[in-house]
């Protein structure tokens, strides 16, 4: 952690209070015609994220004088650009998916509402880690990312049924959306159940599993929560954006 000025002696009481452990190494270096010090210190208890939150938190508190500010570095750092290609992951994995959706259906607005699975799934990962207490971290954000390959199924399932039925005209649209629910529903329970069984040991945590209890959780709580949500979300934007469309071919032609 890097800061310009002489506040060590905040620096020391924080940082015990923060969980790091011991007062750390400091050094003292001038740069850009100001003065510099690093401190080194390290954590003894907890998580990195949460230690700089609770760091952060308290210089606040305690207030700067003109001129003297504070970063963080070192790992701090890392663990920020590793966010951010995480972020970027997670937005190619939503293009690439839409793409492949978009030639297979062979339709620009279907994949959009099978890909509303990936925001079920978010919302899944947060009351997850927030039920079962573990911290957002990198291993609970790759699950965010793994995820959209995984949710994303049970869209497909629904809506490739359903636009079978129609092209088929066996069924009306709503009727269609019914049957595709009904018929695919075992289909979707199944897959899902065998994803959950199968890291459910992983989450329940154990010796040298710790690191990845919160990649297990999170990937839980996705999985469930799009699963449920998505024989009502799914159908009832499949139904929206249909009838829509059909709305705007007819004004078209007229």
């Amino acid at each position: 952690m890097k800061r310009t000025g002489s506040y060590i002696n905040y620096v020391n009481k924080y940082c015990i209070l923060g969980g790091l452990d011991g007062p750390g190494t400091n050094s003292a270096a001038r740069q850009d015609k100001g003065a510099n010090t690093l401190r080194r210190s390290y954590i003894s208890h907890g998580t990195l994220s949460t230690a700089q939150q609770k760091l952060t938190g308290k210089f606040k508190e305690a207030g700067w004088e003109l001129g003297k500010d504070y970063e963080f570095t070192g790992s701090s750092e890392e663990l920020e650009e590793t966010r951010r290609n995480i972020l970027v992951a997670l937005v190619l994995a939503i293009i690439l998916t839409y793409m492949l959706l978009s030639a297979i259906l062979d339709s620009l607005i279907h994949p959009l509402t099978i890909l509303v699975t990936v925001p079920l799934g978010a919302a899944g990962v947060i009351v997850a880690l927030f039920f079962s207490g573990a911290s957002l971290n990198i291993m609970s954000m790759m699950a965010v990312v793994m995820l959209v390959g995984i949710v994303v199924n049970n869209g497909i399932l629904i809506i490739d049924y359903a636009l079978q039925k129609l092209k088929e005209r066996e069924s009306s649209l709503a009727d269609g959306v019914r049957d595709a629910c009904v018929q695919r529903f075992r289909a979707i329970f199944m897959t899902n159940a065998a994803i959950v069984a199968g890291i459910l040991p992983q989450a329940l945590g154990g010796s040298g599993t710790e690191f990845l209890t919160p990649l297990a959780v999170a990937t839980m709580g996705g999985v469930i929560i799009s699963t449920v949500f998505a024989f009502f979300a799914v159908p009832a934007l499949f139904l929206l954006v249909s009838r829509g469309w059909k709305r705007a071919a007819r004004m078209e032609a007229k």
